[in-house]
């Protein structure tokens, strides 16, 4: 629940959490365009399409299809958030002892024992 509460905060704020860490790599307008297409431009194309081909249940696929996006974009954010989270604790607990231990297999030794 509270990284589903940091996912509506951040996607409120304008993605500062995305920008930072999960797209760092691209700049600020490239992560806004991303998420424009996952939250409108893939739903409002499913819209369009459905209701070209007159579907009865129009509203229902096009309300799956953005239910889906926006799920999609919070396993991505999710994802990332618990990788820098891990990473994070690794390298605390690599800079914790003297020992110069930086294998994984021990490092999760010495967390789990």
């Amino acid at each position: 629940m509270v990284i589903a509460g940091h996912y509506v905060v951040d996607t409120w704020q304008g993605h500062t959490l995305v920008k930072k860490f999960i797209f760092g790599k691209f700049e600020g307008v490239v992560t806004e365009w991303i998420s424009f297409v996952v939250f409108l431009g893939i739903p409002l194309v499913t819209l369009c399409i459905t209701l070209c081909a007159r579907l009865a249940n129009f509203w229902e696929i096009t309300s799956l299809v953005w239910v889906s996006c926006v799920g999609a974009f919070y396993m991505i954010f999710s994802g990332g958030i618990v990788l820098y989270e891990n990473r994070a604790c690794l390298e605390a607990m690599k800079n914790q002892f003297e020992n110069d231990v930086d294998t994984l297999p021990h490092l999760l030794a010495r967390a789990i024992l």
